[in-house]
């Protein structure tokens, strides 16, 4: 008996200072550790190239297995003379320190087959269907695109890949049976295949009913969750597997926040009689919570570095109330982010749990965070994945981190947001991949490239994008793999409006610390009282700081004018043909951090503008122009799928001088925009006869104000309450005299993965005498 005592009390030692990390929750039976790449063999490859194989090898060992990681290499492997199609193969797989390692072998079929045609049919259907293509379009739409596109090589591997899409779509739809199968027809002469993936769907599974069983929630808190979960019985709620995995971890939430961290949710699933059509089956769902025991927070200690008691107290971790896991993590994150704003950029946080036994049946758990500066952890290799044309030497120039650096979270953060800033990426990710030894460690940066066609039906723009003017092509192989023209980061912008034509080109990635820009512009101005016509270019090389967060750049300017008068009363214009040479340059300054969205939610963004220029024929005119802008953005709170409630304030100054007080050309003139009203619908009324026409001033001023709230559905799409006010004055006169507002609404919608983009605004122009615009929208695509 004593000997019993004296165990149960050694392991109740052990188990009160044993680490967190190990008292976490085990994996559910099923779930496997991640997969590495231990090493990549290839066979039949090309002996010529084999250097640049092996290189391409090393580089993903150790990186965690994923499929389009294996797409990039392929399409690397294809720009090789005598790589054709591309089989891989999974050998050997060990588990090594709690991660799955396995060899690969990747074997060439040197015959070059292409991809004419992808189909989609049903098993009971014989024939292709006519919708296989908009099917196709469907499940492309709820996941990511196939691996295999029309016109480009054929890998059996990417087949492989393809089916996994295809099984995904329909488990998520209630096809938890379903089989996808391959029919390859392959044309000889042509080296062309058709793909067929045969679908085979079997029974629907249909939730007939929702049980959770065993929670210690009250009724009321009960019905509240059984509202949040995704599945629902019904006739229109198939069984996906993919809600059923999120509703188990929500009900774990709930549970966990009353104070029991143990919490167990076992899934149970009875298939009923099939009382309904043939092919669907109801399914009844219970939920089974295991409370296990309820704990409260114990004492909380800090160890290693000084954190305020100020800072303790805002901690979702406090004395006294129930404890959860999940609240060692936000705690822990808490602590690390006063940490990055007082010196330690880089903390490292190990939690220590201490249980015992409080009064009644609940436990208290003492949590000690002890703090190490992360000062000795360097990085040993960065990875980028998912940039298929883009050249890894601009990605490196948006790096503030460099591959032996020492590990500092904030420098990732920084490299982070480059690439969302740098409008190159749809989307952006960074992962940290731990090393063979506490000391080191990889970066691993996923990246979507944007699509490089882009167009506004309303502004009537084209953009080109991440383009390689200067790649001309040297075989039809560079156009094959799609990187002739493209990569480095250039874009080219036209407008092909009726009063106004342009070609702008630019390279933010000339350097790492240049710039360039080339525009060339055309306009044309009309109205009651004068016409007017103008060719405006201008070009510069300047300087970027902070990976393009900070841009200097001079310009130099040619302007050359020719405008009429179309009454006799003289106008407070220059009229005429004049030709200017200006020189000037614009300052950024971007501190604003973006979510995964790319939409700006926190910091201050700051901009300046100014030129001069002289006449060269025509009037002895001189004259200055200036414009100054800034904003901010403050988010109000954060939903649960990371996006922001965001405050946006914003202000711009502009002013225009010349020189002993003679009138300026037209377009020099300020007329400032405000969301409700016209173009050119602030100035001073000029009176000719019959003729009354507002004309800008040298003096304005725009303040803005937007509420941006984001919709539960798709991404980018918000509701944006929006007031602003607008002032102009003339020379010698006070700006604040008459000050123009408006108030209104805005809806931002991203439809189809971004490929449409647009908006669509209502306001109330607050003003008797100016004209006034109460709708307004915005049309746009990518690619």
């Amino acid at each position: 008996m004593k000997l019993s005592i004296l165990l149960y009390a050694l392991c109740a030692l052990v188990l009160c200072v044993l680490p967190r990390g190990i008292l976490a929750f085990e994996p559910a039976k099923g779930d496997l550790a991640p997969l590495y790449i231990e090493s990549l063999a290839t066979e039949s490859m090309p002996e010529k190239s084999a250097s640049k194989i092996a290189t391409w090898m090393d580089d993903l060992r150790g990186h965690p297995f994923e499929p389009e990681i294996i797409e990039e290499l392929f399409h690397k492997l294809e720009s090789l003379e005598g790589v054709g199609s591309l089989e891989l193969e999974q050998q050997r797989e060990e588990l090594q320190d709690d991660r799955r390692v396995a060899d690969f072998l990747i074997r060439n079929q040197p015959e070059v087959l292409r991809v004419a045609q992808i189909w989609v049919r049903m098993k009971e259907d014989p024939n292709e269907t006519p919708d296989s293509v908009d099917l196709i379009k469907r499940i492309e739409g709820r996941q990511r695109p196939f691996f295999h596109q029309l016109g480009q090589r054929f890998h059996p591997a990417f087949t492989t890949f393809d089916r996994a899409i295809i099984r995904s779509f329909y488990k998520n739809r209630g096809y938890r049976d379903v089989d996808v199968q391959v029919d390859f027809k392959k044309e000889e002469q042509s080296g062309l295949i058709d793909l067929t993936y045969i679908v085979d769907r079997g029974p629907l599974y249909r939730i007939s009913q929702v049980d959770i069983i065993g929670t210690t929630l009250s009724d009321f808190d009960l019905q509240a969750l059984k509202r949040q979960l995704n599945i629902k019985p019904g006739d229109e709620a198939p069984l996906s597997e993919e809600s059923l995995a999120k509703d188990t971890r929500t009900i774990r939430r709930a549970q966990c926040a009353l104070g029991y961290p143990r919490a167990k949710v076992t899934l149970r699933e009875t298939v009923l009689p099939n009382a309904g059509p043939e092919g669907l089956r109801d399914v009844q769902i219970r939920f089974l919570v295991e409370t296990g025991f309820k704990a409260k927070t114990g004492r909380i200690q800090v160890a290693g570095l000084h954190v305020p008691y100020e800072i303790l107290q805002t901690l979702p971790l406090q004395e006294g109330e129930p404890f959860c896991g999940n609240q060692v993590d936000e705690s822990k994150e808490r602590i690390a982010a006063y940490l990055r704003d007082n010196g330690y950029p880089d903390p490292q946080i190990q939690v220590f749990e201490r249980r015992r036994m409080g009064k009644g049946k609940a436990r208290q758990v003492s949590i000690s965070f002890a703090i190490q500066n992360r000062e000795d952890v360097r990085i040993a290799k960065i990875w980028f994945s998912g940039h298929k044309v883009t050249d890894e030497r601009i990605l490196r120039q948006m790096l503030a981190i460099q591959e032996g650096d020492k590990y500092k979270q904030s420098a990732v953060d920084l490299s982070l947001q480059a690439m969302l800033r740098s409008g190159l990426f749809k989307r952006a990710k960074v992962e940290l991949v731990p090393g063979p030894s506490p000391g080191v460690i990889f970066v691993h940066f996923k990246l979507e490239e944007t699509n490089p066609f882009g167009f506004d039906v309303v502004k009537q723009k084209l953009t080109l994008r991440n383009l390689a003017v200067e790649r001309w092509p040297s075989s039809f192989d560079d156009l094959e793999v799609g990187r002739a023209f493209r990569g480095s980061g250039q874009s080219i912008t036209s407008y092909i409006q009726p009063n106004h034509q342009s070609l702008l080109w630019e390279n933010p990635y000339l350097g790492r610390y240049a710039i360039a820009r080339f525009d060339l512009d055309r306009y044309l101005d009309s109205n009651d009282l004068y016409s007017e016509q103008w060719y405006h270019t201008e070009m510069g090389v300047g300087l970027k700081l902070l990976q393009g967060a900070i841009i200097l750049l001079p310009l130099f300017e040619l302007d050359w004018t020719s405008s009429s008068a179309k009454v006799d009363t003289p106008l407070p214009l220059t009229l005429g043909n004049t030709l200017t040479l200006g020189a000037g340059g614009e300052l950024l300054l971007d501190l604003v951090r973006r979510d995964d969205e790319r939409i700006p939610y926190l910091g201050i963004e700051l901009s300046g503008s100014g030129s001069s220029a002289w006449a060269v024929t025509g009037d002895d005119l001189l004259y200055v122009q200036a414009e100054g802008e800034a904003s901010t953005k403050l988010p109000l709170w954060t939903k649960r799928n990371g996006q922001h409630v965001v405050l946006g304030l914003s202000g711009q100054i502009q002013m225009a001088w010349s020189r002993d007080d003679r009138p300026l050309l037209p377009h020099q003139r300020i007329s400032p925009k405000l969301r409700g009203y016209a173009s050119k619908a602030f100035g001073f009324d000029i009176v000719s006869g019959d003729i009354t026409e507002r004309l800008g001033g040298q003096q304005a001023m725009t303040l803005l104000s937007e509420l941006r709230i984001p919709l539960p559905f798709g991404r980018r799409n918000a509701i944006v309450p929006f007031g602003g006010v607008a002032t102009v004055a003339d020379q010698f006169m006070d700006l604040y005299k008459e000050i123009d507002s408006s108030a209104g609404l805005m809806l931002t919608l991203s439809l189809f993965n971004e490929a449409v983009e647009g908006f669509v605004w209502g306001a109330y122009p607050i003003a008797s005498d100016a004209k006034p615009e109460y709708v307004g929208f915005g049309l746009g695509g990518n690619f």
